[in-house]
């Protein structure tokens, strides 16, 4: 009987780590936040996320950075061992076709305190094909622009 329960209680957690439910509760938290991942699901019992055609787009306030990522298939793998002392290790990660337009809008000093402490989050192995990033800051003048594609 307390076999049937934990696998309740881990088919439970399953259903909220789809592309889904993961949406809906950023969505709640994030009014302004356009997030669609209906085709992902992240697997618990193994670490593993896989999503197809995922969008981001950021458009808070026209103080802010502004952020618009789409990406047609993506697939990471978590370490778990490292979740136990405190440290986010993606072992592999593969993403296909990410675009990606960033403007930058806040000086880069002032977000430094936003960012994990070093060697916290690690990235072992990353394959990217068919990319394409634009880049542009305007908290230095002139406009600094940079586009990168594969």
């Amino acid at each position: 009987m307390n076999y049937f329960k934990i696998l309740l209680i881990l088919l439970f957690l399953q259903v909220l780590c789809t592309g889904f439910m993961i949406t809906f509760f950023l969505k709640l938290s994030f009014k302004s936040l356009g997030l669609d991942m209906r085709k992902s699901i992240f697997v618990l019992p193994l670490f593993f996320f896989y999503g197809k055609n995922i969008t981001l787009n950021t458009n808070f306030d026209k103080k802010y950075d502004k952020v618009s990522l789409k990406v047609r298939t993506l697939f990471f793998f978590i370490n778990p061992l490292y979740l136990v002392i405190g440290k986010l290790r993606i072992s592999f990660c593969f993403i296909n076709s990410p675009h990606m337009n960033y403007l930058n809008r806040i000086p880069s000093f002032k977000k430094i305190k936003y960012l994990p402490k070093p060697k916290r989050v690690t990235v072992g192995s990353l394959y990217l094909r068919d990319g394409n990033f634009e880049i542009e800051d305007h908290s230095v003048f002139p406009v600094y622009k940079v586009h990168v594609q594969n």
